[in-house]
């Protein structure tokens, strides 16, 4: 019985040890040993995500989406809403430190994308949302900024009302704080309307650029840009709730929006 037990011994060690032989002369290497690896279905699997696949998951590539949102909402783009894209697409690309360059190419074209799809809005606001869990307050400034955009050319149209109070309820802002800043606004822009914004004289208008009344065109479209760049909503300080929120960066935009609009009318050539 014991001589049995030692044969069937031998014979088990000696085909292991004729395995690990063949298995050194040939060790397998995915893709190689055999036509049917699945080296290619893990190359799919594990393929890395590119810049613009990190952008476009990130927070960031969900604000300028949002913003694509409003912009296209009412199908027009005026001068100071343009300004105010291209400096949002500039603060957020600057997050990215070490590809500021890349970080704006992309985001400018997730902003363009956006702009061409409809119906979408439920889904980014829930994308945001699930990147700023315990982030209330910057939530809040998202919203002030979609408002501040919607209004900058002196109406709330009723599509642009809609995604952003669609918007707000997805990022689970409050009534009461949806409420007191969407009646901020309202209450700004109505008083605008009321004599605020008449045309102001070509005098004031240069003054409030800070710029010589014989300047010329490429001069007074520089200073324009450098002045919606200075006074802009910042989002990403994220203060929320700012008492002064209208006054620091809405009422600001709109008297340079005016002067600016008001040397145009002049000049007829900018």
């Amino acid at each position: 019985m014991e001589s049995i037990l030692l044969v069937v011994v031998a014979v088990v060690f000696y085909y292991l040890y004729k395995s690990f032989q063949d298995y050194w002369k040939n060790p397998y290497v995915p893709g190689k040993n055999s036509d049917d690896s699945p080296s290619d279905f893990v190359e799919d699997i594990y393929k890395p995500e590119t810049f613009g696949d990190k952008v476009r998951a990130s927070e960031y590539g969900a604000i300028i989406a949002l913003v694509a949102k409003v912009a296209q909402a009412d199908g027009k783009v005026c001068e100071l809403e343009g300004e105010l894209i291209d400096n949002i697409i500039e603060d957020l690309a600057r997050e990215h430190i070490r590809s500021v360059d890349e970080a704006r190419i992309e985001l400018r074209a997730i902003f363009e994308h956006e702009k061409m799809i409809k119906d979408n809005s439920d889904a980014l606001a829930i994308e945001f949302a699930s990147h700023t869990r315990g982030e209330y307050k910057k939530r809040i400034k998202v919203v002030e900024l979609l408002l501040n955009l919607a209004y900058v050319d002196g109406m709330l149209s009723p599509q642009e009302e809609e995604i952003i109070i669609d918007i707000a309820a997805y990022l689970e802002i409050t009534n009461d704080d949806f409420n007191k800043i969407y009646d901020d606004f309202k209450a700004f822009f109505t008083k605008e309307h009321q004599g605020t914004r008449a045309e102001i004289p070509l005098s004031e208008a240069y003054h409030r650029l800070g710029i010589p009344e014989d300047s010329s065109p490429e001069v007074i479209k520089s200073r324009y840009r450098e002045l919606v760049k200075k006074y802009h909503p910042d989002i990403l300080q994220g203060k929320g709730l700012d008492a002064n929120f209208i006054e620091s960066a809405t009422k600001k935009l709109q008297e340079i929006n005016a002067a600016y609009e008001r040397i145009k009318q002049s000049l007829n050539t900018l």
